[in-house]
């Protein structure tokens, strides 16, 4: 059975990362300053399991069940206040319980990138 946040990953988050970073990537100046940060690979845990999202230098997203090594960041929270940040895209209805999330930035492209997108995460 796969976690929930594997579920959301792959289909909310993949296909939205992928739409609106594959167009950017072909612009000249701004593709090749995105393309010096990539591929980036970041782990979601939950309570109920782990889900890595990996972008690759093509902008190709993939999401996929379980953690993979060495990745850029690592995003720790619980399943409702990661639905209520990334599905439901309402940083509001995540229940004061969860506190914030706990984030490590790995390595340093990874950190850049997450500080960038933290806001469209509602992280």
């Amino acid at each position: 059975m796969v976690n929930n946040i594997t579920t959301i990953l792959t289909d909310k988050i993949a296909p939205q990362v992928a739409a609106q970073l594959q167009p950017e990537l072909h612009k000249f100046m701004i593709g090749g300053l995105i393309r010096g940060y990539l591929p980036q690979t970041w782990i979601f845990v939950s309570e109920t399991g782990a889900g890595t999202l990996v972008v690759g230098k093509d902008g190709v997203t993939q999401a996929q069940e379980g953690q993979l090594e060495n990745p850029d960041v690592r995003i720790t929270w619980t399943d409702q206040a990661f639905q209520a940040a990334l599905v439901d895209q309402n940083r509001a209805a995540v229940p004061p319980e969860a506190g914030e999330p706990k984030i490590e930035k790995l390595t340093s492209k990874g950190g850049t990138a997450f500080d960038f997108l933290r806001k469209r995460f509602n992280l």
